[in-house]
């Protein structure tokens, strides 16, 4: 269920970072760069879960996936 949420979470911040883009010709401000830092480290959070809790179940039982 967690990796299902960060997952969800990983999608969220691609869709932010597509939208805090800016479109050609046009000057990026700040709010719009500090958005993409942000959602940035949160997507590397989000996917940092996402991979320790699809690994942990095989490392606990003994066994590799």
């Amino acid at each position: 269920m967690v990796s299902l949420v960060a997952l969800w979470l990983c999608g969220l911040c691609a869709v932010g970072l597509y939208h805090c883009v800016p479109q050609g010709g046009v000057r990026q401000d700040f709010y719009d760069a500090a958005l993409g830092i942000l959602t940035t480290c949160v997507m590397v959070a989000a996917a940092t879960i996402m991979i320790v809790s699809l690994l942990s179940p095989g490392i606990h039982s003994g066994k590799w996936m």
